[in-house]
């Protein structure tokens, strides 16, 4: 957290609604993981995140209703695959229900969670082309 603070102290206005987050794979992982620790004082820019799931216990993740509320005002795309060998859609599914029911669930129009079903552990076209249109906030 300490870098996020970091890089938002960089910014003339201290934004950090410049600042985004995202990774593929494990990367997909960590980065989730930051994302629910963070409890900054603004939103972060976005998160784009392909192929993953959380590994954070909810134990350690920042569950205030302030945390909750900033959270959710980050855009978040997510793009996971349904015929991935690595992590199997149905742990997905399960993993992620928390960004979708508990952080998102009062205001969905932040997050977006895709699933193409004949993808395996691999970047697609069709995730490039998402991401390149997706609404961020910056």
């Amino acid at each position: 957290m300490d870098l996020i603070e970091e890089e938002r102290q960089k910014f003339e206005d201290k934004s950090s609604r410049r600042i985004f987050l995202g990774g593929n794979s494990q990367g997909n992982m960590l980065g989730l993981a930051t994302f629910l620790r963070y409890s900054g004082p603004t939103p972060l820019g976005g998160y784009a995140g392909i192929i993953g799931m959380n590994a954070l216990p909810k134990s350690q993740a920042s569950t205030t209703s302030e945390d909750i509320a900033m959270q959710s005002e980050t855009p978040m795309l997510l793009y996971n695959a349904g015929s991935d060998p690595i992590f199997n859609i149905r742990y997905v599914r399960n993993n992620l229900r928390y960004f979708r029911n508990v952080v998102y669930g009062s205001d969905p129009k932040n997050f977006t969670w895709i699933v193409e079903e004949n993808m395996g552990h691999v970047w697609s076209q069709n995730f490039q082309k998402l991401f390149s249109e997706f609404n961020f906030k910056y």
